[in-house]
């Protein structure tokens, strides 16, 4: 078999070969790579090498979503599945576990019956919307709605810790590594958080944050080097079949996504958000580049720079923009627990970790576009604040203050 060793192909095959498609959202090209992935798996037996025909290559090769490839093909070989129903199944077994474990434990932090319906209303509404949004960006949702009471209960305590919480710190960093492998920066707003927390909260004495922190590590120090053995193996069989087999880098481009987000206004300097329109800027200066190499992040990054030198007011607006649709939609999910944090608020420690986890989760829609799929953890960060604020005010004779 022949070994393509840099750039991912351009697989031929539709997704609708199989006669099928997921029920639940995927990027074509997405499931294109899986059908690739699990062929691979099925052909050779080793994970993250892809079949195309004759030809084998590193399954998403250039991209950093490396562990959606490595678990929905294990699951297709597993039960016997098509890729299309395996990511429908991977999908659901993790999206609801989350939302029902993370409903439970926000109830857990909610003291008024009234506040726990609105919650339970925003969540299942958050659900619908990650459910239908789809694709690997209801990680990062999942990820928060899950952790974030957990993170708020273990702040509040004043009882010394115990060995399950270091074993749950653990696990927590290990969460927080398998979904950077299945998507890229979803969990990096609850290390934020956590980070916030870690550092600011006077109730956790010294060593307590230490090791809390040291947990975390190990747990995904324990995946990360999992992830990285299989990609080892990965190339060492590649290798086999080409003496010269270099391994692809492993990372998303950035320059890319920000130049056609100034695409989201109408213009007339031919911005669109496709991915083709960055990709014939770059072709204007070297024709025979490609989407994976330094020329394409160099020759973005700087017609960036120059836009916003020459047509400052047009990079101006267009951000303007963008933040006016974020902010709409955080106020949605927030609801009523903004008037509430400009009244009454909570401890501002958690008052910032909060708010940075809603702003680096908004960071996606901010330097691409608003959709909504690229916001959902921004959303799940703010339907806990509100609930949480609302609960709070209410403690705090709100309703009796607004009667009088």
């Amino acid at each position: 078999m022949n070994v393509t060793p840099q750039v991912f192909p351009l697989i031929s095959s539709r997704a609708d070969a199989l006669g099928e498609q997921p029920f639940i959202k995927l990027m074509p090209v997405r499931c294109e790579e899986l059908i690739a992935a699990t062929e691979g798996l099925k052909k050779t037996g080793v994970p993250l090498v892809s079949v195309q025909g004759d030809s084998l290559f590193p399954t998403a090769g250039y991209i950093d979503d490396v562990g959606l490839y490595y678990f929905v093909p294990k699951i297709a070989a597993f039960f016997g599945l098509s890729p299309a129903l395996a990511w429908d199944l991977f999908f659901l077994l993790v999206v609801i576990p989350c939302f029902a474990v993370g409903l439970w434990a926000t109830m857990r932090l909610i003291e008024s019956r009234p506040v726990k319906v609105v919650f339970a209303l925003v969540a299942l509404a958050l659900f619908v919307v990650v459910v239908l949004a789809g694709d690997v960006y209801a990680i990062s949702p999942s990820l928060v709605v899950l952790v974030v009471p957990f993170l708020m209960e273990f702040s509040k305590s004043e009882s010394p810790p115990k060995p399950a919480h270091w074993i749950w710190f653990v696990l927590l960093g290990a969460a927080i590594a398998l979904a950077h492998y299945v998507r890229s920066h979803s969990a990096t707003a609850i290390l934020l958080f956590l980070f916030i927390l870690l550092v600011f909260e006077k109730r956790w004495a010294q060593a307590k944050k230490l090791a809390a922190a040291g947990a975390v590590l190990i747990g995904a120090l324990s995946v990360t080097l999992f992830f990285k053995t299989r990609l080892v193996e990965r190339d060492a069989y590649l290798a086999k079949f080409q003496p010269n087999y270099v391994a692809p880098p492993q990372g998303h481009p950035f320059w890319p996504n920000v130049y056609i987000g100034f695409g989201f206004l109408d213009n007339d300097f031919g911005l669109r958000y496709r991915d083709e329109v960055a990709y014939k800027k770059v072709r204007e200066f070297f024709p025979n580049a490609t989407r994976l190499d330094e020329e394409h992040e160099r020759v973005l990054r700087n017609e960036i720079i120059a836009l916003c030198l020459k047509h400052p007011l047009f990079v101006v607006r267009t951000l303007a923009a963008k933040a006016g649709v974020i902010g709409f939609y955080l106020l949605l999910f927030g609801n009523i627990g903004w008037l509430c944090a400009l009244r009454y608020g909570l401890k501002w420690q958690i008052e910032l970790a909060f708010l940075a986890g809603m702003a680096f989760n908004a960071l996606p829609g901010f330097l691409a576009v608003p959709n909504i799929p690229y916001l959902t953890g921004s959303f799940a960060f703010a339907a806990i604040y509100g609930a949480l604020q609302l609960d709070n005010a209410l403690r705090r004779g709100f309703l009796k203050t607004s009667s009088t």
